[in-house]
């Protein structure tokens, strides 16, 4: 039935955008990742001092189930629409991660409307995106998205409605140039699920506003970006507490510099966001939670790629829980090698993790428990351990991690075919100690059209 309505209203879609649109066009992605062969390996010393082992299985699917996309972007004058569907190995919703406004599963991962005045320098958004911040955030060259909040996406809700500013004009004999801004606010849909009215009232609403800018300085080749909201409410994203997305959790800002010319043969990045909340519950006062990061790339050594990455994180005394506090850096290097006048490539990519806490309380299973700091792992590509249940808290713990990826590549013209073995060690020591290994062997395929 799901399969057949998303038939009917993608045909739907089709037929009434070849009918008015200027230009339409169909792209999609997918992924067809199996395991050939993993296990896992771990220690708990609280229990015993043995050493288990899980029996050598093979996996279909990467660690998100697989997935295929499909998207119809069409453009009709100054109206752009999008549409999409993301499915898993089955598919069936893509890890039960999208919902409509009645709270229910759904395959429809974005589907907003753009529209374009005054040759393209004020533009009005709305509808539903995914990972979107409309080109405000830079990624990490070594270890990807950021730990920064996107103006719309599943992480915290994605309904957005809202106006960019790009002037292309001069003001008081300085140029404007470069400059773009946008705001907006997530408007909910009303539904069965919860009560729109109370979460769209003015009075709240304008407290969930998104600000997010960016400035390119030409002569020196700076391009800064920055970002400001003074709450997060998670507003449609199912599992957190508040049922009708009136609860701030915290207000965010950032900013961040992109430093492509400031070594000659380098490209660097540099961010820093802060994230803060008033503890009415416990201390009755402000706390705060800190990112910094840099990253950069280079191909200096010939024939060779380096990316490389640092990201530090702090968060102050009961910010991620009572009476605790968190340490967490990270390190990534990617190091990539196209081998002359061939679709092969051969590479490495390693991670490592070091955290620590005050109380033993900040990870739970394999990630930051809070929901105001619920963006750190413990593994990287999210190789778990599940028989891992957490440290004991009530005293400072220590969390360790390395993972390496050692990997051949064939290129063709739309994909990638990708294999190697993947590598994970993981310890923990506080008030109970454990040790774990996971290995495996991806067989990756992906393409996109």
């Amino acid at each position: 039935m799901k399969l057949n309505k998303l038939i009917l209203g993608s045909a739907a879609f089709v037929a009434g955008s070849l009918l008015a649109a200027q230009s339409l066009s169909l792209h999609g992605y997918m992924d067809y990742t199996n395991f050939g062969v993993g296990q896992q390996i771990y220690q708990e010393t609280s229990v015993s001092d043995a050493w288990n082992f899980s029996e050598p299985a093979a996996e279909y699917g990467s660690f998100y189930n697989g997935r295929t996309e499909l998207n119809a972007l069409a453009s009709v004058l100054n109206v752009d629409f999008a549409v999409g569907v993301r499915m898993d190995s089955a598919l069936g919703e893509w890890y039960n991660l999208y919902y409509d406004s009645n709270m229910n599963a759904t395959l429809f991962h974005q589907m907003n409307v753009k529209v374009k005045f005054w040759n393209d320098q004020l533009n009005f958004y709305t509808g539903r995106f995914e990972e979107w911040n409309a080109g405000y955030i830079l990624n990490g060259y070594a270890l990807g998205g950021q730990n920064i909040r996107d103006l719309a996406s599943r992480s915290e809700g994605q309904h957005f409605t809202g106006i960019e500013w790009i002037p292309n004009m001069s003001v008081l004999n300085g140029s404007l140039v470069g400059l773009r801004l946008i705001a907006g606010v997530p408007i909910l849909a009303p539904s069965d699920a919860y009560d729109a009215s109370a979460a769209n009232d003015l009075s709240l609403l304008y407290k969930k506003v998104k600000i997010m800018g960016a400035y390119k300085w030409l002569r020196p080749n700076i391009d800064f970006r920055f970002g400001w909201r003074p709450g997060t409410y998670y507003s449609g994203v199912s599992g957190y507490e508040s049922t009708d997305f009136t609860e701030n959790y915290f207000g965010e800002g950032f900013v961040q510099a992109d430093l492509p010319s400031l070594v000659s043969g380098f490209k660097f990045n540099v961010s820093y966001d802060i994230r803060y909340r008033y503890d009415d519950a416990y201390t009755d006062t402000w706390t705060t939670a800190h990112y910094l990061g840099i990253s950069g790339t280079t191909s200096v050594i010939p024939g060779w790629t380096v990316n490389f990455e640092n990201r530090a994180y702090y968060a102050d005394d009961h910010y991620i829980a009572v009476n605790e506090k968190l340490f967490y850096d990270i390190i990534g290097i990617q190091l990539m090698h196209n081998i002359p006048g061939k679709p092969y490539v051969i590479g490495l990519n390693l991670n490592g993790m070091y955290a620590q806490d005050a109380n033993g309380s900040a990870f739970v299973s394999e990630r930051v428990s809070s929901k105001y700091f619920d963006d750190l792992a413990l593994n990287s590509e999210w190789m778990q351990i599940d028989s891992h249940t957490g440290i004991t808290s009530g005293s400072p713990s220590r969390y360790f991690g390395v993972y390496a990826y050692p990997y051949f590549q064939k290129n063709f013209s739309n994909g990638f075919f990708k294999t190697g073995v993947e590598f994970q060690w993981t310890h923990e020591a506080g008030a109970s100690e454990f040790t774990g290994i996971t290995y495996r062997v991806p067989f990756a395929f992906c393409y996109w059209f």
